[in-house]
């Protein structure tokens, strides 16, 4: 499927899979993607909907009556039915007569009463007890328990709870999830994200998708090149590195990798790309650090870069220097430079190089791919080979070559 016909839902997908990689001790991260990916699915399974919706409100927050709600939206016979519902009544508010209705039904034989008569017993039992005074949730529980849409039914569980607590919350999962519904905007959810993990990066997306480049991150976030690049900052981390405090990231597409290296503990990084589309995504990415003036996104062509007295603007809005001397110089995207060799001379000896290439001929962009970790080393010779290594994904290999030239 091409990017540009890619539904909201699947773009955000796309990019939360990434995410769950590159944050997996966030677990509310996929429960958002499973719950997304129920909603919008072309065949609607009501349980399978509404349980990936209770699964994300419970990682939400520990909300008491999460587990009621759900065993009474879920038990399909009469007698389990009205148990349930009424352990939510007695959750909501003390009355011995739900005791002592609980104890009346447990002597019952729910053979003799059917499911339907315990549901019509049920519904009578809730409108009659709607009008005695504190009792108004009650037609509210009925309206939950007879819906048979599960898109209303998670906006009319959603109300509830949030009438019922009245917590932060709740208010920006209800109004990300009427936006998602309604009008098939994934950006709320990542709004939520950003409010529920004070993670920035959630808010930064979530503002790149109201733009025109959103299909961009489709493809820099999906799992291969998440991983791609946790593994080299994972292999990076276990050399010697305690001197390493900037780096050169080429062909830095939408900013993830500088993301994930200040996360390691790098203090000035610049990002440069041929695409001009890929800079404000990549400053937004990487926000704090930009507006700290230790991050920075240039569109540059690398065949015009001189390696040997580098000089790029600090930021956008000054005339400072910095990195005229590259700890570290970063290549993910060698499969994509056709003049390999040309711009592979123009590095300078004994410049710390990273660099990645793959075996994925398929792709029209991969000029230069590689068929083996063996071909990868003949095509960069160096002085001194820190690592070499192979990274299996699902579509491809890509391989790693890290040290000195």
């Amino acid at each position: 499927m091409s990017m540009h016909k890619l539904s909201p839902y699947q773009r955000a997908s796309c990019i939360l899979l990434g995410l769950e990689t590159v944050h997996p001790e966030h677990d509310v991260i996929s429960k958002v993607r499973f719950t997304m990916e129920s909603l919008s699915a072309e065949t609607i399974q009501r349980d399978k909907c509404v349980e990936d919706f209770f699964n994300l409100l419970k990682v939400t927050k520990d909300y008491p009556i999460t587990p009621f709600l759900e065993k009474m939206v879920f038990t399909k016979t009469g007698p389990d039915l009205l148990q349930a519902t009424l352990k939510v009544m007695d959750y909501l508010t003390y009355d011995p007569s739900f005791k002592n209705l609980q104890l009346l039904l447990g002597q019952l034989d729910s053979t003799v009463i059917d499911d339907e008569k315990f549901e019509k017993l049920l519904i009578n039992f809730l409108m009659k007890k709607s009008e005695d005074e504190g009792f108004g949730f009650c037609t509210e529980l009925v309206s939950v328990l007879l819906e048979k849409n599960p898109f209303i039914q998670i906006k009319k569980i959603l109300e509830f709870c949030h009438d019922l607590y009245q917590d932060d919350q709740l208010r920006l999962l209800k109004k990300s999830y009427e936006h998602f519904v309604t009008i098939g905007s994934e950006a709320p959810f990542f709004a939520f994200l950003y409010q529920h993990l004070t993670l920035r990066i959630f808010n930064d997306i979530k503002v790149v998708l109201l733009g025109e480049q959103k299909n961009l991150l489709v493809d820099a976030f999906s799992k291969g090149q998440v991983k791609s690049k946790l593994w080299l900052v994972s292999e990076l981390s276990k050399l010697n590195n305690s001197g390493l405090k900037n780096a050169l990231v080429l062909c830095g597409w939408v900013g993830l990798l500088p993301h994930l290296l200040f996360k390691a503990g790098f203090q000035e990084i610049i990002s440069v790309d041929f695409d001009e589309s890929c800079q404000s995504i990549a400053l937004r990415l990487n926000k704090l650090e930009t507006d700290m003036g230790r991050f920075n996104a240039v569109t540059e062509d690398i065949f015009n870069l001189n390696y040997k007295q580098l000089r790029l603007l600090q930021s956008q809005h000054d005339s400072a220097q910095i990195m005229d001397c590259v700890d570290l110089l970063i290549n993910t995207s060698c499969e994509h430079i056709e003049a390999f060799d040309e711009w592979y001379a123009k590095i300078p000896e004994g410049q710390l190089v990273v660099l990645q290439s793959n075996d994925f001929f398929d792709c029209d962009q991969h000029v230069n791919c590689v068929n083996s970790l063996a071909d990868f080393r003949e095509q960069t010779p160096m002085g001194e080979r820190l690592f070499s290594g192979a990274l299996p994904l699902e579509n491809y290999t890509r391989f790693m070559v890290i040290g000195y030239k």
